[in-house]
């Protein structure tokens, strides 16, 4: 059995100086992404920021490509 290779994401909390890394094992899937913040924000971020209305992100393209689609909005 091959071993995979794993892939860190991190989500960094301006306001607090916070982070979190999520590893996984598909490299540069939004849909990997998008579960790295909902769940930070779900642990950390609806306690610290009560009041928020919005989440901002600011992505780099992922895995050094052009990104082929734009952010899309979730739940």
């Amino acid at each position: 059995m091959a071993l995979g290779r794993a892939i860190p994401y991190g989500v960094h909390d301006l306001a607090a100086n916070t982070g979190r890394v999520s590893v996984g094992v598909d490299h540069g899937t939004s849909a990997f992404a998008a579960q790295s913040i909902r769940h930070r924000w779900q642990d950390i971020g609806r306690q610290r920021y009560p009041n928020a209305k919005r989440v901002v992100i600011s992505a780099d393209g992922g895995s050094n490509d052009v990104p082929v689609r734009p952010w899309k909005e979730g739940p």
